[in-house]
């Protein structure tokens, strides 16, 4: 299968000038784009964790693209010294990637064997690796992968909307601005969570008996314990939880340039930003805060396969808050309202003779966190989504297991928590510079640039154990001396 990817763009533009003090500009831009693709290992033929093999099926891979902007722009003299600008635009893109015509589905590849949570016929096969296979990997190694199809289909859809408006007026030496501007952004997203299964096979279950005297044989092939179904393990997640993400975004502004006199110019002012947290508008935002564990409650782990002993009792969901119960604020952390944003700078021709000229600046800014922090509070609900991890054994077997790890484990291990205070990104940004005319038409430009971060996005396991910890005399065992 060749890749294909034609795209079609449709551009539309109006300019009206309404009348001698308003003008209207206006655009729109429209994207048709369906791919085609072989299947790939990897990030998959599309840069989704989507369509990743190593088989490829007949078909291949398939992508729809579609997207769409508008803008609307309208400039108003109001007087000759006072101008404004008002902008609106809204804009969305989607993505679905599936198999072509259903090729990978369970139906098409005639599988109808019960795992160990029930699959539809439409989902997608199982994935499948095989150890111990002589120079099957890509770089000779010893092992083969079929991929990951737990991603496929995959869909993902994103608008956004910003409205802007802006007043300048000159009066005298100020130039004085203002203005306002306003985000609506909306990302549906569904999960990479394996609901399809995925097995890993090795030569153990065929490999008995023993090789000829003074020669060197391998027993056992993976190939033939998965014709008898003996799997090495196996592993399924319960579901793939979408994502109905949502934020709303203000900021504000006042600013002044004035000249001062010839030789001193200032620029100063105030930015205003309320950034509030993403949130899920499914209502699925589930963190862990430590301060609600109970150990009274605690589950017991299986020391040999990881998993939890159901009949000791416990709560698995122990210290788990959910926005749909109104135990955490809606995004997960809390919002810090209104937040100053100062500006300064300055212009200052140091001789008087224009060809020697210090400027200066500082600055602070804030910025929203990416998105994947609180997809991740959805995507592994573990009131959602349960992941079972299955030592070796038969696949015949597997439908009889679902009582024993039906409420036994939780979120694939990937349970999240989050500082409440949720403190927002900043960075402060600073320059001074001197600025020299050596000879016309050369200019020596000599300047300090710098920025500081703070408040910047980290993770950390709650559970490890701190360092230094084994070098300890508590962390000693006494049998050893």
């Amino acid at each position: 299968v060749s890749g294909n990817a034609p795209r079609r763009e449709d551009i539309l533009r109006i300019d009206y000038q309404l009348n001698g003090k308003n003008r209207l500009y206006g655009r729109w831009i429209h994207n048709s784009e369906n791919d085609s693709s072989p299947f790939t290992g990897g990030g998959g033929p599309y840069g989704v964790i989507a369509c990743v093999s190593s088989i490829n099926f007949p078909g291949g891979c398939i992508q729809k693209h579609p997207g769409w902007n508008f803008s609307l722009n309208l400039v108003s003299t109001i007087t000759p010294t006072l101008l404004n600008e008002f902008s609106v635009g809204p804009s969305h893109t989607l993505s679905l990637v599936d198999g072509s015509n259903g090729n990978i589905s369970r139906s098409k590849n005639g599988i109808d064997m019960q795992l160990l949570y029930p699959v539809s016929s439409t989902q997608s096969i199982p994935d499948m690796s095989f150890n111990d296979l002589p120079n099957t990997s890509p770089n000779g190694g010893n092992g083969f992968s079929s991929g990951y199809l737990g991603g496929t289909p995959w869909k993902q859809a994103n608008t956004t909307i910003n409205v802007n408006d802006s007043l300048s007026w000159v009066r005298h030496n100020h130039t004085l601005k203002a203005g306002v501007f306003y985000q609506r952004n909306r990302k549906d997203q569904i999960a990479w969570n394996n609901i399809n299964g995925q097995f890993n096979f090795s030569l153990s279950p065929t490999g008995g008996g023993s090789c000829p005297a003074e020669t060197d044989c391998t027993l056992g092939d993976p190939i033939a314990s998965a014709l008898i179904g003996e799997f090495q393990s196996f592993s399924q997640s319960t579901a793939r939880p979408f994502g109905k993400f949502r934020y709303n975004q203000l900021e504000f502004y006042v600013q002044d340039t004035w000249k001062v006199s010839s030789r001193l110019t200032l620029d100063y002012g105030m930015r205003f930003a309320w950034i509030p947290p993403q949130y899920d508008a499914n209502n699925q935002v589930a963190l862990f805060d430590p301060a609600s564990y109970n150990p009274a409650n605690a589950v017991t782990i299986d020391p040999g396969s990881g998993t939890i002993i159901t009949a000791d009792g416990g709560d698995p969901l122990n210290g788990m808050r959910y926005t749909k119960n109104g135990e955490i604020p809606t995004g997960g952390w809390n919002s810090h309202g209104i937040m100053p944003e100062p500006r300064l700078g300055f212009a200052y021709d140091i001789f008087g003779s224009h060809k020697t000229i210090l400027r200066g600046g500082v600055g602070m800014m804030h910025d929203r966190t990416q998105g994947n922090l609180i997809f991740n509070t959805v995507f592994n609900n573990p009131a959602l989504v349960k992941t079972a991890q299955v030592a070796a054994g038969n696949i015949v077997h597997l439908p009889t297991l679902e009582s024993t790890f039906g409420n036994g484990v939780q979120g694939d291990k990937n349970i999240i928590g989050a500082d409440r205070n949720g403190k927002v990104p900043t960075v402060y940004s600073f320059s001074l510079g001197v600025q020299h005319e050596i000879a016309r038409g050369t200019t020596l430009d000599l300047a300090y640039v710098g920025t500081m971060s703070r408040h910047l996005i980290t993770s950390r396991n709650i559970n490890a154990i701190p360092y230094g910890t084994a070098f300890t005399r508590a962390a000693q065992d006494p049998n050893n001396y």
